[in-house]
């Protein structure tokens, strides 16, 4: 134990916290996420479209007449309106007898019937399957079945995928090596998203903030370039996309020509997506297609999705097959798999 010449002091003291004053500054969201990126876009492209094509009142023209009413309807429908006005006004049994004799002597159900028949068969005649399904869809409400048929087959689809075991590897039994995995995907610089922008079809999606051809603009590509630029990196980086470039306007089209339009099997969904998709699954497509062929990941065989190849590509091959083994005497058999869709 030591000692001390010091005595101990005790006190108390009455002190209030110290409050400082809030201070505002500025600051930038550095960490944003593809979904606020995607809004950026949106909103830089809408100030490029302000600036170049400002908002303007124009008239709408009124409803114009259906392609099959023709002039017999159209005096037709005025003597009997003039004859019903008649008969109203005076209440005599003469005027209604009048009436009555028009009606039954026109028919007007009759020719409107008449006429539309004539009209769609000249239409359908020498329409392609485009423009026949345009003209079904505009006489029958096919939208919610199409939906229903088409939503069915994309549920079986993903219940197959839940099914599979996506880790197993006998998809490639030619190879006596591990398959080799892409670990992540390469972020983009500015000079490659511009590439890949200028490279793509001027296809045009109601979806699009702005028109395609307007984007690939020199003036208006360098003031969204580094938003989309950061889009597609943000998307390749965290494995997310964004959810608004997630929808596509549905379109069925005919498989073939001269199938039962009535069979909703017989059509295939087209879809048309946002130009800001297209980029971001080129950007995907270009390094899956650099790692398959460095590692030889692809069958020799293949022509079908593989750069440098095409149909001609597998007939020339199959017909060079061919003629091998017939020069040599022998027999063959073709066998072709048209596989469902």
């Amino acid at each position: 134990m030591g000692i001390s010449d010091h005595y101990a002091i005790t006190c108390q003291l009455h002190t209030s916290p110290l409050h400082l004053a809030n201070k505002l500054r500025l600051a930038r969201q550095l960490k944003r996420n593809v979904n606020d990126l995607l809004s950026d876009f949106y909103s830089k492209s809408k100030e490029v479209l302000d600036n170049i094509t400002p908002l303007r009142t124009i008239t709408i023209k009124g409803i114009s007449l259906k392609p099959w009413y023709n002039e017999s309807i159209h005096e037709a429908r005025q003597r009997r309106r003039k004859l019903e006005r008649k008969a109203i006004s005076s209440g005599l049994e003469v005027h209604r007898q009048m009436l009555a004799e028009q009606t039954q002597a026109t028919c007007m159900v009759h020719m409107i019937n008449s006429s539309k028949t004539s009209y769609y068969q000249e239409k359908l005649t020498t329409a392609d399957s485009k423009e026949t399904f345009r003209i079904i869809s505009s006489l029958v409400n096919y939208n919610a079945d199409f939906v229903q048929f088409f939503y069915s087959k994309v549920q079986m689809i993903r219940q197959g995928f839940d099914a599979s075991d996506l880790h197993d590897n006998t998809a490639s039994p030619d190879l006596d090596r591990p398959v080799p995995h892409i670990g992540s995907f390469q972020v983009q610089t500015q000079k490659e998203v511009d590439k890949v922008i200028r490279s793509c079809v001027n296809k045009t999606c109601p979806l699009d903030a702005i028109p395609t051809a307007l984007l690939k603009n020199s003036i208006v590509l360098s003031v969204v370039l580094p938003t989309i630029t950061e889009l597609v990196s943000k998307s390749l980086s965290t494995g997310v996309f964004p959810n608004e470039l997630k929808r596509a306007l549905v379109t069925p089209r005919l498989k073939k020509p001269g199938l039962d339009m009535r069979t909703f099997s017989n059509y295939r969904p087209v879809s048309n997506i946002p130009f800001i998709s297209k980029v971001i699954e080129c950007v995907v497509a270009q390094q899956l297609d650099s790692h398959i062929t460095r590692n030889g990941l692809q069958d020799d065989q293949q022509s079908a999705y593989k750069t440098g190849t095409r149909i001609e590509t597998a007939i020339l091959r199959i017909k060079a097959d061919v003629e091998a083994v017939l020069d040599e005497g022998d027999s063959m058999l073709l066998v072709f798999l048209d596989l469902p869709e």
